[in-house]
């Protein structure tokens, strides 16, 4: 049933003729994967494939993937967490933000503010703003400028490393050009960048270049 980082395309067929019976056979596994417990190894078969699923097989399993992100109120909280939950987090909230219709997309800016809350771990936080952002670019940047507002400018600081998650040249990355980002939104987000990310503390390449953070 495995294709090259997605699933058979014939899977659109089967789930406009059987809908039901898709669910309590695909839907199931996920909600197992899901539910199975975190480790460090990112050994989802499934989840690792839906990202890729088309609009339609990813809409019937949006409710699932909902439920669950409602249901994970203790682990979220933790401070010391499995490298496997950002992995499964990342691909859930990718779904939501792809396929679901606008109950679904309500719930989930509910809950990204909820989690932004109350999260101790610095990557689901990352991972958090960042669907936040998608979500509402106005409240998402005003959440970011109230994580580093007391964050003291340096070279490497955290405040460095949210805008390299945020905005940095990755698939995943939140792009600029996106016609939620206003005039006065780009604004504050230059002046927030050149606050922190300062020209002086560059790298200096002599010869090759070295990628990093900055």
């Amino acid at each position: 049933l495995f294709e090259l980082n997605g699933f058979p395309s014939w899977f659109d067929s089967l789930v406009r003729i059987h809908p039901k019976a898709f669910d309590l056979t695909l839907g199931n596994e996920i909600s197992l994967e899901l539910n199975s417990k975190i480790s460090d190894q990112n050994n989802s078969i499934i989840l690792h494939r839906i990202s890729n699923v088309s609009q339609t097989v990813a809409s019937l399993l949006v409710p699932r993937l909902s439920q669950w992100l409602e249901n994970q109120d203790d682990i979220f909280t933790e401070e010391v967490i499995p490298s496997g939950l950002a992995y499964r987090l990342s691909h859930v909230l990718d779904v939501i933000l792809k396929s679901g219709n606008q109950n679904a997309i309500e719930n989930l800016l509910v809950v990204a503010k909820l989690r932004l809350a109350d999260v101790n771990h610095f990557e689901l936080d990352l991972i958090w703003l960042k669907t936040l952002v998608r979500l509402d670019v106005s409240i998402g940047i005003e959440y970011l400028e109230n994580r580093i507002s007391d964050i003291k400018p340096e070279q490497n600081s955290k405040a460095v490393i949210y805008f390299c998650s945020l905005f940095r040249n990755r698939h995943d990355a939140i792009l600029l050009l996106e016609s939620n980002f206003s005039p006065p939104i780009l604004l504050k987000l230059l002046r927030l960048a050149y606050h922190h990310i300062r020209p002086e503390d560059d790298q200096v390449h002599e010869g090759s270049y070295t990628p990093n953070a900055r």
